[in-house]
């Protein structure tokens, strides 16, 4: 009796262990594919690049510069939005992104 007690047990376990572990896989490749592949509608990634804004105290200004993520792409520094937009959308063709709109 007690033989059929804990087969039922081992039984419960291995079917519920495995239940959990489909969910974690299907729940995994939810988050690639949100995350690591993000595609629009055009099927062009977003873009990895930003235009930060830095103020210069030695003249005055704001100025733009290009990065991916914390590393600066371009080593120009623009003075007005628009050059460094019309900079970061040629880079954007180049690698195959969505172009950035303001």
């Amino acid at each position: 009796m007690i033989e059929f007690i804990l087969l039922g047990v081992v039984v419960a376990l291995s079917i519920s262990g495995s239940l959990v572990y489909v969910a974690n896989k299907k729940i995994a490749a939810n988050m690639h594919m949100k995350l690591v592949k993000p595609v629009d509608e055009t099927g062009l990634k977003n873009s990895p690049y930003k235009i930060d804004r830095k103020y210069s105290s030695y003249s005055n200004t704001d100025i733009y510069v290009i990065k991916n993520g914390m590393v600066t792409i371009d080593t120009s520094t623009f003075y007005d939005l628009p050059t460094a937009l019309k900079s970061m959308n040629e880079l954007e063709k180049i690698g195959g992104y969505k172009q950035t709109k303001i």
